[in-house]
């Protein structure tokens, strides 16, 4: 899977002088940036829900909330945040279905630790 290059480039700055005519004030400028650039390992480090499969309905990902222990139980399908619901049915290419923004869970996943 090619990995998306991830860059971001914020530019910023001000000028300002004397605001009273004739008055020694002096004047300025400030220049400010950041640069974030991700295209080495972009987004294969995710971590999804254990379980997460095709079936992206607000049954199954409240099924997949009451199975993990660490959440306890009592998620309801209408319960889960729309916002949520939007972000796992998501598509990762527009016009690939079956290619999720938030990948399905890999059953063969090696867990590292420390």
């Amino acid at each position: 899977m090619k990995v998306p290059q991830l860059h971001r480039y914020i530019l910023g700055g001000t000028v300002g002088g004397p605001i009273i005519k004739d008055k020694l004030f002096p004047a300025f400028l400030a220049y400010q940036h950041l640069h974030v650039s991700d295209a080495e390992i972009g987004d294969s480090f995710l971590d999804v829900p254990v379980g997460l499969t095709d079936d992206r309905s607000p049954q199954a990902l409240a099924a997949i909330t009451n199975a993990d222990t660490a959440f306890g139980e009592g998620a309801v399908p209408g319960g889960i945040d729309p916002v949520a619901l939007a972000l796992f049915n998501a598509p990762s290419v527009k016009g690939e279905p079956g290619k999720w923004l938030i990948p399905n869970a890999n059953p063969n996943a090696v867990l590292k630790t420390g």
